[in-house]
């Protein structure tokens, strides 16, 4: 089993670090948020490795780092810096991760840097891109996603009409207060259906440009995690769904909500979604 331990004072960051890692088999993963304690789970745990995000309090990181290895050797270190700038020379690491980054790239990081686990992966399912694909036995594996039953995965947009748009905008503002009325949008392509909040004209534009940007680069499944913003007090976790077709859930969290209940929200609002435009 390896021992991985996330240094870092995000702490919704570093459950969904720890939580992947766990969901991946083979690690055990624990977490810290200020240099003292750090040092304090090193000395207990023996990590094999260290994630430590560049803004971590009460310490000098690469004095830190330092330290941690008097004590193991061996340690391997991945740095969460702002950009390559922020690194300071000489600092000996095994891996860079610049914010923001879509967020698989740290597990798959850490898995080259120590290998790939014996332990099996997550469970997985088959999803066909189309009728002929499936015919083919060929598609895409993916986690299984929190929820009752898969999306609907379509290739033909949704049709978003005078019927259903009161129900849909409804379900989204229920959504935004749930998570302590924190963004939700949902969009089809480049336009917004609807948000929740209500944002300023160019606050919404830019969501949605992120929103957009992020669900383009995935690879592969029916969600998307990732970290966004520039600095400490611009950086907000980017979680999107999809919904059917090309409408795409997201919600924009600067607070500090656990990513099981977030998924488990945004699951059971997107399955709502999902009956109110498709029947």
């Amino acid at each position: 089993m390896r021992k991985v331990l996330i240094a870092d004072p995000n702490t919704p960051f570093a459950t969904v670090v720890g939580e992947a890692l766990h969901r991946m088999g083979g690690y055990q993963a624990e977490l810290a948020a200020t240099g003292p304690e750090t040092r304090a789970k090193c000395a207990t745990l023996k990590p094999d490795l260290v994630v430590v995000d560049v803004d971590l309090p009460e310490c000098d990181v690469p004095a830190l780092i330092g330290q941690l290895r008097e004590s193991l050797p061996a340690l391997a270190v991945v740095l969460i810096p702002y950009s390559q700038n922020d690194v300071p020379p000489g600092l000996e690491i095994q891996g860079i991760l610049t914010k923001p980054f879509f967020f698989p790239d740290l597990p798959e990081l850490v898995n080259k840097i120590l290998g790939q686990p014996e332990y099996s992966k997550p469970e997985t399912y088959f999803i066909p891109a189309d009728k002929t694909q499936a015919q083919k036995m060929t598609g895409t594996l993916i986690e299984k996603p929190v929820g009752t039953k898969p999306l609907r995965l379509l290739n033909q947009p949704v049709t978003i009409n005078s019927e259903n748009r009161a129900s849909i905008e409804g379900h989204v503002v229920a959504l935004s207060h749930s998570l302590r009325d924190e963004p939700v949008l949902l969009t089809q392509g480049k336009k917004v259906i609807t948000i929740a909040p209500r944002l300023s004209q160019s606050a919404a534009a830019a969501l949605t440009e992120v929103v957009t940007k992020a669900w383009q680069s995935h690879n592969s499944g029916n969600e998307v995690l990732r970290f966004e913003g520039d600095s400490e007090s611009t950086r907000y976790m980017l979680y999107s769904l999809g919904v059917a077709g090309d409408l795409i859930l997201s919600v924009a969290l600067r607070v500090r909500i656990p990513l099981p209940t977030v998924r488990k929200l945004v699951r059971e609002v997107a399955e709502q979604l999902e009956i109110t435009v498709m029947g």
